[in-house]
């Protein structure tokens, strides 16, 4: 399965509320590990479905760019959805990474990264300062063959700067006091992000 097909199709799964929650994330028994997961369960509270990447040097392959960064700022992005059906509207939050190591691609020291999560949801979960890293491709401002408008594509980020999507949902990682947190696979472990960037043991697949 093409994961970016994947992430299209949960998008509009967000929009027409058609899916339920996932089960509870997969948790270490350590205590530490409970605001993780709580963490991600208020961040993404639908699993995505998705073919498990074997290793981070895989991930990385997928990518256009993968850093490691801290959040500095959350703000409201495109709108995917048309003027002509309210009920079929998709936020995009874009969530601005002040990026402390590139390990592929290139930044201006910036990474703004967007997800089909609403800016509340986002800075609820996502508070000033956590530790992240993203596998990103690069996001288009239009939608593949026009069939979800989107509204306000260049919104949340400077002009001129590019937008990225997590590559695949093992993509996109949080660090919380030495507990990794994958919200897109529900999946969490005891690590730093350093064990998650390529070439890292830690990969956030449930298998």
């Amino acid at each position: 399965m093409d994961p970016r097909r994947t992430l299209i199709a949960l998008a509009v799964c967000l929009a027409l509320a058609g899916c339920s929650g996932p089960s509870e994330p997969t948790t270490t028994s350590s205590e530490s590990a409970a605001p993780a997961a709580d963490a991600a369960e208020r961040l993404f509270r639908l699993h995505v479905d998705h073919d498990p990447i074997a290793s981070t040097t895989q991930l990385a392959a997928l990518s256009d760019i993968v850093v490691r960064g801290t959040v500095a700022g959350i703000t409201d992005g495109a709108v995917d959805g048309g003027p002509d059906d309210a009920s079929f509207v998709i936020p995009i939050s874009v969530v601005e990474i002040a990026v402390a190591e590139t390990i592929k691609g290139a930044s201006s020291g910036t990474v703004y990264f967007a997800d089909f999560v609403g800016p509340e949801i986002m800075r609820d979960a996502l508070p000033i300062g956590t530790d992240v890293a993203l596998y990103g491709y690069l996001f288009l401002e239009e939608t593949p063959d026009g069939v979800i408008a989107r509204a306000h594509a260049s919104a949340g980020r400077p002009p001129g700067e590019p937008l990225y999507r997590e590559a695949h949902p093992q993509g996109f990682v949080i660090e919380l006091d030495g507990t990794l947190v994958w919200p897109f696979t529900s999946v969490t472990a005891r690590g730093t992000l350093a064990d998650a960037l390529p070439g890292g043991p830690l990969t956030g697949s449930e298998r």
